[in-house]
């Protein structure tokens, strides 16, 4: 199984349409599709690109059914289509502070960092990955995140990390630290874009991202 992510930038009228038809599937035998609302936001960045896309549509699905490269579409707008594997996962030691309650309206944001790197990065970039992954699983507010590296094509080598965080400040307080400052210098800044998304963007999605997409 693979985890397709397409990112779109879109007119409103257009973003309006999409999330209507795509809220969250579930396909059976694994598969299934979410789509995710990029917000404008003002995150200090620190070096790190501004995405220009506005909604991410993840699918999952057996890799005969999925392939990389530039999506061919009859709108304007541009949009990227990666097909990737799951490379590493961590979860917060303070999962406590997310409820538990299956039933309730999911809360938080997600981090979504797009890395646009040459193959021959793909080591230094997972040590370094890792590192911070350690960092981040310390902090107040972290709660799991999930790193996808893309499995073939003219993408090989790039990456998308999606993290779940309870608020946007306790990211930043995190992100802000000497010591995580200091794992991630000289590193992949320019070649990364970061995005910010709310959990439950979609209409009508549970806590689904976590269950039946992103933790697999």
């Amino acid at each position: 199984m693979l985890t397709q992510f397409d990112f779109y930038a879109m007119s409103s009228e257009e973003f309006q349409s999409a999330m209507a038809s795509a809220p969250f599937q579930r396909r059976g035998r694994g598969r299934a599709r979410l789509s995710v609302a990029i917000e404008q936001d003002n995150l200090d960045r620190d070096g790190y690109r501004r995405s220009p896309y506005d909604l991410m549509m993840v699918s999952t699905g057996p890799e005969r059914q999925l392939e990389n490269g530039y999506v061919d579409t009859p709108s304007p707008y541009p949009s990227l289509r990666l097909a990737t594997r799951g490379a590493f996962r961590a979860r917060g030691q303070h999962r406590e502070e997310v409820a538990v309650d299956s039933t309730a309206r999911p809360t938080g944001i997600l981090l979504i960092t797009l890395c646009a790197l040459a193959p021959q990065d793909r080591e230094r970039f997972l040590d370094q990955f890792k590192r911070a992954a350690g960092f981040m699983e310390t902090q107040s507010g972290f709660v799991w995140s999930r790193l996808f590296e893309a499995v073939s094509g003219d993408r090989a080598g790039w990456f998308i990390n999606v993290a779940r965080w309870t608020s946007v400040p306790a990211f930043e307080a995190a992100f802000a630290r000497p010591a995580f400052k200091g794992i991630i210098s000289g590193g992949f800044k320019p070649k990364s874009q970061i995005m910010l998304a709310r959990v439950g963007s979609s209409q009508g999605q549970r806590p689904v991202l976590e269950a039946q997409v992103m933790s697999r």
